[in-house]
């Protein structure tokens, strides 16, 4: 089916862009067997220790049994060396600890410092993860707050070109990339060209603000999800832009993409534009004001968008695309057997406009009495253009459960 051709030209898209250098000054600094340039290191873990500030650490291809922890600033970049497969960064024979001991979050890299810090073509795989700070793994929320493969604490930097995989299974409690920048600035950290898949609580969430683009994000072979996960989440702003969610048909309740944004606390405008969500419980969850919500595509999605709660006003949501491709839809939010595009939750005082609705069992549901957004928005093969207020079988609004505290 046409539609479904979407998740692999997007991955070719990606797979195709190559390994672009970061910028990068200091010493250069090596690990691992492709080169014989000094200074070199048989670990990652001792490269680090021996970078001064703005050093860079080149990691050959190979896979590295390592848990790093970075309180510098400095870039870590994966190189190519002939047809090898890449730089693998796997859990240590003996588990995880707690390397993030403020937050209690055990990752697989976790990033304190007091300047940038850059991760570049790197790939970070939690598959083989036996314990975690002393518990099976299958017992991981007992022993700390979350599991990340990343994690950024009041960090600016980039990730680009990075791979995530295999967080699931761990209870509930595990995800991709966390990056608490609660007290940052607009864009002090950006996650691009990455590949986040396999978890279950979290692909990429900010706990602030924070910049979101081009990732290609995957739910993928989940072996235990959080009723309440998200794939792609801000909270204070930031932008999530021109990245594909592919929710996989989840299971529990699910949001593709999350913002949290309040405008009166945020820095800048946040927007969400040019992604292209399928497969998932909500498309897009919007809490709270001033978010921009445009020229996104939701396929698929039991709700496409859902404005979730009374404080979820001063929206504006224009030029989006909501379609449903034949879903055969198990969940209990479906009406009529067909998804619906926009529930409003009976919320007034949002702008919906230029949008388009098409195939689906309602077009926007839950509209405030007041409201009508019939003329301003195009309807095509809608069972019903308009729903009014009316709270039936929807499911209440809730954050995603990222068991890491009270967000930013």
């Amino acid at each position: 089916m046409k539609l479904r051709l979407c998740s692999s030209i997007f991955f070719t898209m990606l797979a195709g862009t190559g390994i672009v250098p970061l910028a990068h000054a200091g010493t250069g600094r090596f690990v691992g067997s492709c080169t014989t340039k000094t200074p070199h290191y048989a670990t990652i873990t001792e490269a680090v220790a021996g970078a001064g500030d703005g050093d860079t650490i080149f990691v050959c291809p190979g896979r590295y049994s390592e848990q790093i922890t970075i309180t510098r600033p400095l870039t870590l970049l994966g190189v190519a060396s002939g047809n090898a497969s890449g730089a693998v960064l796997v859990s240590p024979p003996t588990g995880l600890v707690i390397n993030a001991p403020g937050a209690g979050i055990a990752a697989q890299i976790a990033v304190m410092a007091n300047g940038p810090v850059n991760l570049g073509n790197l790939t970070v795989d939690g598959a083989d993860i036996p314990s975690v700070n002393g518990q099976p793994f299958e017992q991981t929320c007992n022993a700390v707050s979350s599991l990340a493969g990343i994690y950024y604490n009041q960090t600016p930097g980039s990730i680009q070109h990075v791979e995530t995989r295999n967080y699931s299974g761990f209870n509930g409690c595990a995800g991709g990339i966390y990056l608490d920048t609660g007290h940052l600035r607009q864009g002090s950290v950006t996650v691009e060209y990455s590949t986040i898949h396999d978890y279950e609580n979290y692909g990429v969430l900010a706990a602030g603000p924070a910049n979101l683009r081009n990732n290609y994000v995957l739910l993928g072979r989940v072996k235990t999800q959080s009723e309440g996960s998200t794939s792609l989440g801000t909270t204070s702003g930031g932008t999530i832009t021109n990245n594909f969610v592919d929710m996989n048909h989840a299971p529990a309740y699910s949001d593709g993409i999350t913002t949290f944004t309040d405008q009166t606390q945020s820095v800048g405008t946040p927007l969400i534009e040019g992604n292209i969500v399928e497969r998932g419980q909500v498309g897009i969850d919007v809490f709270l004001t001033g978010n921009q919500v445009k020229n996104n595509t939701l396929i698929d999605n039991v709700l496409g968008l859902v404005v979730s709660d009374d404080s979820s006003t001063g929206n504006t949501i224009t030029d989006n695309f909501f379609v449903s491709a034949n879903l055969i839809a198990t969940g209990n939010y479906v009406r009529s057997g067909r998804p619906i595009g926009a529930e409003l939750n009976c919320v007034p005082g949002n702008t919906f406009s230029g949008n388009t609705f098409f195939g689906l069992g309602i077009g926007m549901n839950d509209i405030a009495p007041t409201e009508d957004f019939s003329s301003t928005n195009n309807f095509y093969e809608v069972s019903r253009k308009q729903a009014g207020c009316i709270k039936a079988n929807v499911p209440p609004a809730s954050q995603p459960q990222t068991s890491l505290g009270e967000l930013q």
